[in-house]
């Protein structure tokens, strides 16, 4: 820049002395024109553009100069079109602009000067997004993207409820937002500055917070006279609300956020019911709050008395209600009566000397709740006594025996079960008559109860009862013959007890039961290896009243002879399954059964009853072997003679008798 600013000055001071002498020695001429355009030039801080200069002049030619400010310009002259580009360097400073003036001249004109001014440094500054929006309970973070060719940045808002954090590297500002709890909506700005560049504004929104509306409670209950208030608190962000009702017995009242509510007492006999609306500003929910009112109530405990004839002790009854107050009807004379508090009613009867029973009704009341009634009863003075006290009948009795009945109640009444068919009972007077109407033919006897009963006295129960009837004896003996016979009893006791015994054949070494008291099974029992052996393990017969009976006992091989039915006694023989036991043992109308076994002659086939009294056998047993079912005898010998004293390998038949000993 110097060497072009010395080289020009050279030739303008050369230029003027050859117009000096040219203007000495010729002759005088005209003055030139000359024109630039434009005359000022402006550029940015960072303007790299050429800017041209046009030149117009009728000189012969023209130059420009550049005064010492404008070292920062950059001239480019083109004499072919006349034409000065000017261009400028760039410009770091923030606070000033620069200016300097390029001359341009052109003969013996006037020379023209172009002002060339350069803006100061001006940073840019953006913001992405340029808004933000939010709804009322948001409050997550946002992100705005700064950009900017300022070193540093800054963000400041103008809203207490919108939070900045600055992230300066990242070139990033991250924006949060309190939650509104506000109905309306607000805004906000956030305006972002660097260096000397315009600042940036970032607009920020909030939706309103919904309109909430909730009651602390739903329902309310009163009393019928109750008169105090209930509370009930409005929790809204509303700008208003309220509450009303359509019944007329409530009243509600507004106070900041309290609902106040009474009720008018209830002088119905029922429940009644209303609703409280409330509403706010804003929203279209509802609240309501259901209130309750029910009738005065009166109840009491117990509701019944009853003292006896000769009893003048206080009782009390409890009064339980909702109304202010109650009352009692006027007691007969032999009653008082005492309201000893609020709640409680003394009772005290005198004492009944009569012999019929006497009563009150008291009513009770309580303001308009339903009456109750107090039952209040004294026993009279009655003397009441039967004789005998128990009847007792033989089996075959259906005779009429009587009962005395005294008493000086008002009347008397029997009754007995009704399951006690058997049994006739029927009043006359002071005599309760009573008689089996028909024989017990049972063996079990057979009892119930007459209960007698009298106003004012307490029952007589008279124990009755009919004894079992004796069954006719029954007794077999068993012989044995080749043919089928049919056994039954003759006693006409229980079921008719009906079977075949078979003996002996040489094809079947046994005695066979079959058809016995309608069962289907056949019963076998034989002589083996030197036992009495049973091929059974249920009972044959059963009778009428479950007693157990086996036909099948002490038999041995039999090969000729008769089975003989004789009517004796009826001992039945019992089977224990547990412990597989025949037993003979007990007594007959008190008198111990004896069992008599009586071998039989092997050379005449005679029985040999002059053992009947020397084999007998009290308590005799049975006992079924677990393995082969094989029978084995124990007993209470009432002789030294056994079963062992019996030859039991030859052919000797064995009669076992049940029979009843009366001289033993």
């Amino acid at each position: 820049m110097t060497m072009n600013y010395l080289k020009f000055n050279l030739f303008t001071l050369i230029a003027v002395v050859l117009n000096v002498l040219l203007f000495s020695t010729c002759r005088k001429e005209s003055e030139p024109v000359l024109t630039v355009d434009p005359t000022i030039l402006t550029f940015s801080a960072d303007d790299s553009v050429r800017k041209v200069v046009t030149v117009e002049t009728d000189a012969k030619s023209w130059n420009y100069f550049i005064d010492a400010k404008g070292s920062w310009i950059v001239p480019e002259k083109d004499n072919v079109n006349n034409r000065l580009y000017l261009s400028v360097q760039s410009y770091t400073d923030t606070e000033n602009p620069r200016n300097a003036t390029v001359t341009v001249s052109a003969g013996k004109a006037s020379p023209v000067d172009i002002t060339v001014i350069q803006e100061k440094k001006q940073y840019s500054l953006s913001a992405s997004p340029t808004s933000l929006s939010y709804s009322s309970s948001e409050s997550g973070e946002k992100s705005i993207s700064i950009t900017t060719d300022a070193a540093t940045w800054e963000a400041t808002s103008d809203a207490e409820w919108i939070t900045l954090e600055k992230k300066q590297a990242e070139k990033t500002l991250i924006v949060s937002a309190k939650a509104n709890s506000q109905i309306t909506s607000r805004s906000g700005e956030i305006t972002i500055t660097a260096g000397n560049a315009p600042s940036f504004k970032i607009s920020v929104s909030q939706g309103p917070a919904p309109i909430t509306l909730t009651v602390s409670q739903t329902s309310l209950s009163f009393t019928a006279s109750e008169t105090g208030s209930k509370t009930v608190t409005v929790t809204t962000n509303a700008t208003a609300w309220d509450a009303t009702t359509s019944a007329s017995w409530l009243s509600i009242e507004k106070n900041n956020n309290i609902i106040t509510v009474k009720a008018a007492q209830n002088t119905s006999t029922s429940t009644r019911n209303a609703e409280i609306r409330v509403t706010a500003t804003g929203i279209e929910t509802v609240r309501t709050i259901s209130v309750s009112q029910t009738p005065e109530t009166l109840s009491i405990n117990p509701t019944s008395i009853v003292f006896d004839h000769n009893e003048t002790s206080t009782r009390n009854v409890t009064v339980t209600t909702t109304a202010s107050s109650w009352n009692h009807s006027t007691p007969p004379s032999w009653l008082t009566l005492t309201k000893t508090n609020n709640n409680t009613l003394s009772v005290k009867p005198s004492q009944n000397t009569a012999a019929a029973v006497r009563s009150a009704d008291i009513t009770i009341t309580a303001g308009n709740a339903p009456s109750v009634t107090l039952k209040v009863t004294q026993n009279g003075n009655v003397t009441f006594s039967v004789i005998p006290t128990s009847l007792s009948f033989t089996a075959t009795e259906t005779i009429v025996k009587t009962v005395n009945v005294t008493t000086n109640a008002s009347s008397w009444s029997a009754t007995k079960p009704s399951s006690a068919t058997w049994l006739t009972i029927s009043q006359n007077n002071s005599i309760l008559r009573v008689n089996p109407n028909s024989q017990n033919t049972s063996t079990t006897a057979r009892s119930t109860t007459i209960t007698v009963s009298a106003p004012g006295a307490n029952d007589i129960t008279i124990p009755v009862t009919q004894a079992g009837a004796v069954p006719q004896p029954i007794a077999y003996i068993y012989n044995y013959q080749a043919t089928s016979i049919t056994l039954h009893n003759n006693s006409g006791y229980g079921s008719s007890w009906t079977g075949k015994v078979t003996p002996v054949n040489a094809s079947t070494p046994y005695i066979s039961f079959s058809s016995w008291g309608g069962s289907s099974r056949t019963v076998y029992c034989d002589y083996r290896n030197g036992k009495y052996w049973l091929d059974i393990t249920t009972p044959v017969l059963i009778d009428s009243d479950g007693d157990v009976g086996y036909l099948c006992w002490g038999t041995v091989n039999l090969s000729n002879g008769t089975i003989s039915v004789y009517p004796g006694v009826n001992y039945e023989v019992y089977y224990n399954p547990t412990t597989r036991v025949l037993d003979f043992s007990g007594t007959y109308n008190g008198l111990p059964v004896y069992i008599t076994i009586i071998p039989k002659s092997s050379t005449t086939g005679q029985w040999l009853t002059d053992y009947y009294y020397f084999n007998e056998y009290r308590n005799l047993k049975i006992e079924l072997t677990t393995t082969s079912l094989a029978p084995e005898l124990s007993s209470d010998e009432n002789s030294k003679s056994t079963i062992s004293n019996f030859d039991e390998n030859n052919n000797d038949a064995v009669k076992i008798e049940r029979k009843t000993v009366t001289n033993q």
